[in-house]
């Protein structure tokens, strides 16, 4: 499940992530609003998944309103967009972005696990 790979698999040096996501989602934006068909079908993309953050680590970040990260920790998304860059998402509204369709097809998008070839 997604939260399994957040609390085990992100932050291990043996994996590396990649999402196709809908940016919207992330900056409350409704991904299933009408209008917009254009940005919808060109929104998705490939990103890396650089870290999670424990729930736990949660409290030192000022805004302590949101109850979602301190349930579910954040996510570092390295976003591929320059304009967008390095930024921290709740682990939740990051899997409402994983979890959008795609219009092309009508799949849902998702994460890629790599793990690292040893160097022997």
């Amino acid at each position: 499940t997604f939260m399994f790979h957040m609390r085990s698999g992100i932050n291990n040096p043996n994996y590396r992530y990649i999402a196709n996501f809908l940016r919207t989602p992330l900056f409350f934006s409704d991904p299933s609003s009408k209008g917009n068909l254009l940005k919808k079908l060109l929104s998705g993309h490939w990103s890396p998944v650089l870290a999670w953050i424990d729930p736990a680590e949660c409290s030192e970040f000022e805004d302590n309103s949101i109850d979602e990260i301190h349930k579910y920790g954040l996510v570092m998304v390295g976003d591929v967009n320059k304009k967008f860059g390095t930024y921290l998402a709740p682990a939740t509204r990051f899997l409402k972005a994983l979890n959008t369709k795609q219009v092309m097809d009508g799949c849902c998008r998702g994460m890629i696990r790599l793990k690292i070839a040893s160097q022997n």
